[in-house]
């Protein structure tokens, strides 16, 4: 039961890291009739998180972060907005002081997850997913953040990185 428990919740650590490798994720009926009821408002909320991002992409340029890179050709649904910075640590600190929440999604890169214990990768076998994990820092987005929490963002972020670059 504890295995099935497992599988239906991807269960994630605390630090977000995953314990096993599996390409099954089900819904409990439960979950499936919330999405479902949701379903209807999933435009509106995609449409809001666009504009804070653009928002945030507008605000944050010249700030010494090196914001999301999107192709002429793509629309994406802004789920997460990451910025890379290699004073990633200085930055979080600074914005949790003044109030801004961030995380950290991937600190172990997925080479040195639990789940690839038994694959036998070295700790340096992917260089560049290793560096990523100590620069990327995911700021606030979702579709009940208004322009005033956004504003407050972009300010504390851009004084943050001026303190960090010194």
């Amino acid at each position: 039961m504890k295995t099935t428990r497992a599988l239906n919740c991807l269960s994630f650590s605390r630090v977000i890291g995953a314990s096993f490798v599996t390409d099954l994720l089900q819904f409990s009926p439960i979950q499936a009739s919330v999405l479902r009821a949701k379903l209807p408002y999933l435009d509106a909320w995609t449409n809001r998180r666009r504009a804070i991002a653009a928002a945030y992409n507008d605000g944050l340029k010249d700030s010494g972060l090196t914001l999301p890179l999107v192709p002429e050709w793509a629309e994406p649904a802004w789920h997460l907005y990451v910025v890379r910075t290699t004073g990633r640590d200085a930055l979080q600190n600074q914005l949790t002081e003044a109030g801004v929440g961030t995380l950290i999604h991937y600190p172990i890169p997925p080479h040195r997850q639990e789940a690839y214990a038994g694959v036998m990768f070295g700790p340096e076998a992917f260089p560049i997913a290793s560096k990523l994990a100590e620069e990327l820092l995911s700021f606030p987005i979702g579709p009940t953040q208004t322009g005033g929490q956004t504003a407050v963002v972009i300010a504390a972020a851009r004084s943050a990185m001026s303190k960090v670059q010194g």
